[in-house]
């Protein structure tokens, strides 16, 4: 079905899953927080994720190369999927690709989008300028976009931590699918 048809579809079935532990006891990953805040977010503004994040990220920042799923969907990229990036794994000390997919549609706004290496890095300057409060429209969030929930130093996706080597604190964001 329809991708917010999937995403509600999975969230019912984990939403009747009991509790690892009570809220606010401890830190726990999981995809299903991000699968749940982009229902939210596709209820609230009657689009789909993917098209919220089209219009409210890609285009705003000007990621030109952003999509979902694997890289080879770009659309800029060569009909050929030679020239695509792909994912590898190692088995006895050799590089294997792996066939490109990714998470499950339900799951996509826990990380199913891809950038070219200078989006990337225009991605990374845009959260760089925002931590700084220099783009206004982001100084809302800024109390807890990069703000770490007490006991951790992962808030939203990053990691902030305090490091000799940049006389202070960092943002960092190692989030994968687990294939690229």
């Amino acid at each position: 079905g329809p991708t917010p048809e999937q995403r509600r579809h999975f969230l019912t079935g984990q939403l009747q899953a009991p509790l690892e532990a009570e809220p606010g006891e401890k830190f726990i990953y999981s995809n299903f927080g991000y699968s749940l805040a982009g229902a939210m977010l596709e209820t609230v503004a009657k689009k789909r994720w993917e098209d919220l994040i089209k219009t409210e990220i890609f285009d705003w920042i000007g990621l030109r190369s952003g999509g979902f799923g694997p890289p080879v969907t770009s659309p800029l990229l060569p009909a050929s999927t030679a020239f695509a990036p792909s994912g590898d794994f190692w088995e006895d000390d050799e590089g294997h690709p792996i066939r490109p997919f990714d998470n499950p549609t339900a799951v996509a706004p826990a990380g199913a989008v891809h950038l070219s290496i200078l989006d990337a890095a225009r991605y990374a300057a845009f959260h760089l300028a925002a931590t700084r409060g220099e783009i206004q429209r982001m100084k809302p969030f800024l109390r807890i976009l990069y703000a770490p929930p007490a006991g951790s130093d992962y808030p939203f996706g990053w990691s902030v931590q305090d490091r000799p080597w940049a006389d202070g604190k960092t943002l960092n964001h190692a989030g994968s699918n687990t294939m690229f």
